[in-house]
């Protein structure tokens, strides 16, 4: 082999040596960003829970206001129903 093949080999085994370090460094940098990514989703699970959590205690706590308004207002709007009757009947409520 000539000298001038030598030094194109070595030129090409130098370019690939340089290729495989930045790819190397790329990789770390990848499974860095997806330890991070998976930290982040955990912590997103976790918060979507708490959110179900909260909106299922709201929802609980405006419910029960809520059903014991409904006879109020549908005694409210019983036209047929005696003024003395309804008094009671809202009382109670």
């Amino acid at each position: 082999m000539s000298i001038d093949g030598l030094m194109k080999v070595l030129d090409e085994t130098s370019q690939v040596i340089e290729y495989s370090r930045r790819l190397e460094l790329k990789s770390r940098e990848l499974e860095s960003a997806t330890r991070e990514l998976k930290r982040t989703n955990e912590r997103l699970k976790e918060l979507d829970l708490l959110k179900d959590e909260f909106v299922s205690t709201v929802s609980h706590e405006l419910r029960t206001p809520l059903t014991r308004l409904r006879p109020s207002r549908d005694i409210a709007d019983d036209v047929d129903m005696d003024q003395q009757q309804r008094k009671q009947l809202l009382r109670l409520l």
